[in-house]
């Protein structure tokens, strides 16, 4: 609900999910979940960050390729 109704404190939320995430597991649920519905409620506001973190962060980059591993090589 929060991350439907306030993109900024979502979007810092979803971030430290993804730092904490533990494994391929948890990325896969938070890409399923929070990260899904922020793309869904805020994606147009948020592109440009998303875009720039992407090739950055190989665990983000990971969540936003749905939670699997292989995309840490990209």
């Amino acid at each position: 609900e929060m991350v439907e109704r306030d993109r900024g404190e979502a979007w810092p939320f979803v971030l430290e999910l993804v730092r904490r995430a533990d494994g391929d597991r948890m990325l896969a649920l938070i890409a399923a979940g929070p990260l899904e519905e922020l793309i869904i409620a805020h994606g147009d506001r948020l592109i440009d960050r998303i875009e720039a973190l992407t090739p950055r962060d190989p665990k983000f980059r990971c969540a936003v390729c749905g939670g699997r591993t292989t995309c840490l090589r990209m």
